[in-house]
């Protein structure tokens, strides 16, 4: 429920300031548990790769639009970084043999995102952008620390070990360039 509710209130903006800076780390996911109850789409548990794939698709549209547009040069470097630690990741799974294909399309509320953001210009976009972000980091960073202890394969689970601290760094730097989105 608190995952659902600070998402939803990243996306309608309201997360703001300290709050940012306060945001829970993770609990360890039970490694008995190997699915997650999807916060990112509604309808039955996904598992938690499928959910890290389908955030780690948006979080890469998402920068990959943001890149040449974003005016805030911040956005634009963290977008470079985090298309980077995307195309990491999902590297770092082929080389295990590991699953890398978004199982179901974006959730609806993630394409009207998409949509939002295409049509936007100038702060506007930087706002939509870091919202965008401020959630996909978060759902990240929870995702990695489930799949870190119930990831079907060692290999898998070593990737969200590490993507877990990478993620981390991309949450740092949208806390320093909080102040910049926020006027």
């Amino acid at each position: 429920m608190l995952r659902r509710s600070l998402a939803t209130a990243a996306a309608a903006g309201v997360i703001s300031g300290p709050v940012l800076a306060q945001l829970p780390m993770p609990p360890r996911a039970q490694s008995s548990a190997p699915r997650s109850q999807s916060w990112v789409t509604p309808g039955p548990p996904m598992p938690v790769q499928d959910l890290l794939l389908q955030v780690s698709l948006f979080s890469s549209q998402t920068s990959d639009l943001a890149k040449p547009r974003a005016t805030s040069p911040g956005l634009r470097q963290f977008a470079e970084l985090e298309r980077e630690e995307q195309a990491a990741f999902l590297r770092a799974l082929e080389l295990v043999g590991a699953k890398t294909s978004v199982p179901d399309p974006l959730p609806p509320d993630r394409q009207e995102m998409l949509r939002r953001m295409e049509a936007a210009e100038g702060a506007e976009f930087d706002r939509i952008y870091f919202r965008a972000q401020v959630v996909a980091q978060y759902e990240l960073l929870q995702l990695h620390a489930a799949a870190s202890q119930g990831a079907r394969t060692p290999e898998e689970r070593a990737i969200s070990t590490l993507a877990f601290a990478a993620v981390r760094i991309q949450m740092t730097m949208l806390h320093a360039l909080e102040p910049e989105m926020s006027g």
